[in-house]
């Protein structure tokens, strides 16, 4: 099974999570990759970009820039609802 993809636990956008609800501090970004394809890319790629202290250039691709604010109990919702409670 690919990570992320668990019917009960699979979260579309799970980028914007990420940016509202994990994140933080002076230059925290996130770099979306919405296929396995772009994963490791997108890994590398932030990697570099935070040993050189620079922020990404432009607008980030992806669902990152589309929904402002999130439920950051999601989680703990989805597992409550899994225990039936």
């Amino acid at each position: 099974m690919i990570p992320g993809r668990d019917p009960i636990w699979f979260l579309p956008d799970l980028d914007v999570y990420h940016r509202d609800c994990v994140i933080g501090g002076l230059g925290a970004f996130v770099l979306p990759a919405t296929a396995w394809q772009e994963f490791a890319g997108a890994i590398r790629a932030k990697l570099v970009l935070e040993i050189a202290g620079a922020l990404p250039i432009g607008p980030v691709s992806g669902r990152v820039d589309l929904i402002q604010g999130y439920d950051c109990l999601v989680g703990e919702k989805i597992l409550r609802r899994r225990r039936g409670g």
